[in-house]
């Protein structure tokens, strides 16, 4: 099944690079990264463009938006019928893409 990961930035600059990091590293990559950012004025969306070279990232930039409308635009250009949210500042276990969609397809398996 195909697997999106979205998630909702602003002004994390440097930060979103242990998040990056951790999505390169899974057992199991996304099918597509979607990032909505709410108009940072660091270099945010610079960094995430820098991932594009290893991840199938895509970044949104809807300035104003708050972290609930920034997650609804990610969510709606996703094309994975499993949508994964996380957030900026976190590092995921290398499993967790993997956990999340062996999950799902269990349970529907059911």
């Amino acid at each position: 099944m195909q697997v999106s990961v979205i998630a909702t930035v602003l002004n994390e600059g440097e930060a979103l690079r242990p998040l990056l990091n951790s999505l390169i590293d899974q057992t199991q990559l996304p099918d597509e990264v979607i990032f909505c950012d709410g108009g940072s004025t660091d270099n945010t969306v610079e960094i995430l463009s820098e991932y594009q070279e290893w991840l199938p990232l895509k970044i949104i930039v809807v300035p104003g938006v708050n972290i609930s409308q920034g997650r609804n635009h990610a969510i709606a250009a996703a094309a994975g019928p499993i949508i994964a949210a996380t957030d900026a500042g976190v590092v995921l276990s290398p499993t967790w893409v993997e956990d999340l969609a062996t999950a799902l397809q269990k349970s529907q398996a059911a």
